[in-house]
């Protein structure tokens, strides 16, 4: 994807259709504790897809962003298939990243 300064990339509340690997540029997220910048091996919505979650916050573009797209669906139907070690690392990985108490149901 290839997104213009300004250009909304994620909203609150929305589901990811598509996890995001930003590639150049920089990602402006906002939520109601302040804002965090995403640039160059950032990775967004891959833990919300896994987890079936919606954005917690508003991520716009802060320059010329270039991303890598991620199908959640496809990552889910990979994930599911990983042997127990790996997908424990993902659920892991996700339930640190959101902040979660316990595993999701999509990576139990």
């Amino acid at each position: 994807g290839v997104f213009q300064p300004g250009q909304k990339i994620a909203e609150k509340g929305e589901h990811p259709v598509f996890a995001h690997v930003v590639i150049s540029g920089e990602v402006i997220a906002t939520d109601e504790s302040g804002s965090h910048l995403f640039g160059p091996g950032s990775v967004f919505g891959l833990a919300e897809g896994l987890a079936d979650i919606t954005y917690q916050w508003d991520a716009v573009a802060k320059t010329v962003v270039t991303t890598r797209l991620i199908p959640v669906d496809r990552a889910l139907r990979e994930v599911r298939r990983l042997n127990a070690g790996l997908k424990g690392i993902c659920r892991f990985t996700t339930m640190r990243v959101l902040n979660l108490p316990t595993a999701p149901e999509s990576l139990k």
